[in-house]
């Protein structure tokens, strides 16, 4: 099992994993869609979309979410390989 708090660079640094070469079962992902506050002054680019295109296309199925706000800015999202038996509740 490996654990990566990555927030800003998440993206990127799942685009840099060797898919072919390892045997990720489970991913848990923390997203944050916007910022949660705005009086930062960073920028804020919500790149879920661009996110979930890229694991459904290394061969990942988002299997559940769960929301930290009432708001749905930020949340855990949970994905399993496809093909896999394994279930999330």
């Amino acid at each position: 099992m490996a654990l990566l708090n990555l927030y800003f660079v998440l993206f990127q640094v799942l685009k840099t994993i060797p898919w072919d070469k390892v045997d990720i079962t489970v991913i848990s992902l923390e997203v944050c869609t916007k910022k949660l506050n705005e009086n930062l002054s960073e920028n804020h680019h919500n790149n879920y979309p661009e996110i979930i295109d890229y694991l459904e296309s290394v061969g990942y199925m988002e299997v559940k979410k769960m929301y930290h706000t009432d708001e749905k800015i930020s949340f855990d999202t949970f994905w399993i390989k496809k093909g896999s038996d394994l279930k999330i509740i």
